[in-house]
C-alpha cells in the first residue's frame, strides 16, 4: 500500500509547490516554460517551445519545428500536455543523415572513415573513426583491423595457415603475424595452445611469420604437494582451502573455500563480523582486529565497500606491511560529475562533448580527488592520445521533456469541484470502498459492545488517522473531489495534505 501511495504522489501535479508569477519564463532541460493563469487555472506552468542552446537567451523552436546543427538533427514534439526535444538522427560531414543505431563508412584516399550514431531520442553520440591500410606482399591493401591468411604449401603440416593482421601500435599501423591455423581448423593466437592429433602445440612468432611448435608433455603437467596434475585440470590443495587450475605447466590459483563458500582470488568475505581475504599466495589472510573503516559520522563500512563523499568516491581498504595488515584507509578512487552522475577514475578524463569540454580527475597532494580543467600539457596529451587511436570526433547530444503543472481553483460549489488528474475513474474504488468508512462502521459497532474500552476506541481512532490506507484515501479525495464527492475547502485540503505528509508510524 505504501508503494502505491508513493507512485501516486509522483504522478500528482505539484500544485502546492509552484514558485512563479504569471508572465515568468525560464528554460530547463532544453524546454522553455511560462507561468500562466486563466479562468480555470489559478496558477500553472506549461512548456511553450524548445531551446537547443538550453539557455533563456537561446533561439526558441516551436512545437512541430525541426532544428539541425553540424552533428545532429532534432525535432520539437508535442505529446499531449508535454513537450519533448528529441534527437532524430546524426548528420555526417557531407550532410548525409545517419540514423540512430546505424553507421556510415566511406573511403577517402587510402583511409576508411566510419561515422557511427548510437543512443536514443534523449541522448545520442556521434563518433567518427578513421582506418588506414597495410600493404601485403602481393601489393594488395589490407584495411586497419583486417586479417589475411597466408596458407601453407605443405598439406601434411599440422598448420594450414598463418594469420596476419593490420594492427595499430600508437600512431603507427603495420602488418603483423598474430596467430596460427591448425589442420583441425582452430585459430590459435600467438603464445596460445592447441591440440592437433592428440599432440599439444603452441603458436610462436618468428621473424618471417608464425609456427605451431610441439610441446613436450613434461612441460604441460603441474605439481603440488608431490602430486602431478595434467594440463587443463582443476583441483584442490590438500587442506581443501585453495582451488587451482593447471594451465600448460603453470599453477593458477582460482580461489579459496571459506566455510563452504567460494571466494575468488583478490576478493574477501566475512565470517560473522571478521573479514577473510583470498590472495594469490597459498592459504587465507586475516585482518586481525580490523573489521572495516569508520566514517566521519561514526558509521563503520566493510572492506571494499564504497561511499560517496562530496565530489569523489572513496573505498575502504587496508594497509599491509608485507607480513601483516596494520591499518585501514578510506582511499579516494574516482571523481563524481554531479551534472551527469558519471564516475571518472583517478587520473582519467571526462569528455562531455567536443575536446574543449574535457575534464580530468586529478589527485591532490593530500590524496583527495577533484574534477578540474586539465593543464595545457595534459590537454594536448589527451588529444594526441585520442587521435592515436583514430578517434577524429566524438559528439554528444541530449534532449529533454517538459510537463504541465497547475493549481486549480478550489471551490465548494459543484461547478468548481473538478477532478485534478485525468484517471480519477480508475481510482474511484479507493474512495467508494474506503478504509475510513469501514473503520467508522467498526467503531460504531464497538461502541455498542460492553467489552470495548475507551482506550481501545482511542487507539483505533489513532490508527485510522495514521495508516497508509487513510493517507491514500485522502490523497485520492483531494485529487478527485468530483468523482469522490468530496468538495473540500482550502482549510480541509491543507489538513489532508498535512496528514499525507505525516511520516510517523504507529506502534504495532
Amino acid at each position: 500500500m505504501a508503494r502505491r501511495l508513493l507512485i501516486l504522489l509522483v504522478l500528482v501535479p505539484s500544485f502546492y509547490t509552484l514558485d512563479c508569477q504569471v508572465g515568468d519564463v525560464w528554460v530547463k532541460n532544453f524546454i522553455k516554460f511560462e507561468c500562466y493563469s486563466n479562468q480555470r487555472i489559478r496558477l500553472g506552468m506549461r512548456p511553450i517551445g524548445c531551446v537547443p542552446e538550453d539557455r533563456l537567451e537561446g533561439k526558441v523552436i516551436a512545437p512541430g519545428a525541426e532544428y539541425r546543427n553540424e552533428h545532429f538533427f532534432f525535432r520539437c514534439v508535442r505529446e499531449g500536455d508535454s513537450l519533448a526535444y528529441k534527437i532524430i538522427n546524426c548528420v555526417d560531414d557531407n550532410e548525409r543523415v545517419v540514423e540512430i543505431g546505424q553507421f556510415f563508412t566511406r573511403v577517402d584516399g587510402g583511409r576508411r572513415v566510419r561515422v557511427e550514431c548510437e543512443g536514443n531520442a534523449t541522448e545520442a553520440k556521434k563518433t567518427v573513426v578513421q582506418w588506414t591500410s597495410c600493404t601485403l606482399p602481393s601489393g594488395e591493401k589490407l584495411s586497419e583491423g583486417g586479417i589475411h591468411l597466408r596458407y601453407s604449401k605443405d598439406s601434411s603440416s599440422p598448420q594450414t595457415a598463418e594469420i596476419f593482421s593490420c594492427k595499430r601500435d600508437g600512431p603507427k599501423v603495420s602488418l603483423k603475424c598474430t596467430g596460427c591455423v591448425s589442420s583441425a581448423g582452430d585459430q590459435v593466437v600467438v603464445s596460445g595452445y592447441a591440440t592437433v592429433s592428440g599432440v599439444q602445440m603452441q603458436c610462436r612468432r618468428f621473424d618471417d611469420g608464425c609456427r605451431l611448435i610441439k610441446i613436450d608433455s613434461k612441460h604441460m603437467d603441474c605439481t603440488l604437494d608431490g602430486d602431478s596434475y595434467p594440463h587443463d585440470s582443476v583441483f584442490n590443495s590438500s587442506d581443501g582451502i585453495n582451488l587451482y587450475y593447471c594451465k600448460h605447466g603453470f599453477l593458477e590459483k582460482r580461489g579459496c573455500f571459506v566455510n563452504g563458500e567460494f571466494v575468488a582470488v583478490g576478493d574477501l568475505t566475512y565470517t560473522g563480523k571478521k573479514p577473510v581475504f583470498c590472495g594469490r599466495e597459498r592459504g587465507l589472510s586475516t585482518f586481525g582486529k580490523y573489521t572495516g573503516c569508520t566514517l566521519k559520522n561514526g558509521t563503520v563500512i566493510r572492506f571494499k565497500e564504497t561511499v560517496e563523499e562530496g565530489p569523489m568516491m572513496r573505498r575502504c581498504l587496508w594497509t599491509y606491511t608485507g607480513k601483516e595488515i596494520n591499518g585501514t584507509k578510506l582511499e579516494a578512487y574516482a571523481c563524481v560529475d554531479k551534472e551527469s552522475g558519471r564516475r571518472i577514475f583517478a587520473e582519467k578524463y571526462l569528455q562531455k562533448g567536443a575536446l574543449h569540454t574535457v575534464l580530468k580527475c586529478s589527485r591532490n597532494a593530500d590524496g583527495t580527488l577533484e574534477l578540474r580543467q586539465p593543464s595545457t600539457e595534459e590537454f594536448l596529451q589527451y588529444a594526441n592520445s585520442a587521435l592515436s587511436y583514430n578517434l577524429l570526433l566524438s559528439e554528444i547530444a541530449r534532449g529533454g521533456y517538459g510537463n504541465v503543472e497547475w493549481i486549480e481553483r478550489l471551490s465548494l460549489d459543484s461547478a468548481g469541484c473538478a477532478d485534478r488528474i485525468p484517471f480519477c475513474d480508475q481510482l474511484k474504488p479507493i474512495c467508494e470502498f474506503s478504509f475510513s468508512k469501514n473503520l467508522r462502521k467498526l467503531k460504531e459497532s464497538l461502541k455498542n459492545s460492553s467489552s470495548a474500552t475507551n482506550e481501545a476506541l482511542q487507539e483505533l481512532e489513532d490508527y485510522g488517522l495514521t495508516s497508509c490506507d487513510r493517507k491514500l484515501e485522502s490523497l485520492v479525495e483531494v485529487m478527485c473531489p468530483h468523482t469522490c464527492g468530496t468538495c473540500l475547502s482550502r482549510e480541509e485540503v491543507e489538513k489532508r495534505i498535512s496528514l499525507i505528509a505525516n511520516t510517523n508510524r504507529v506502534k504495532s
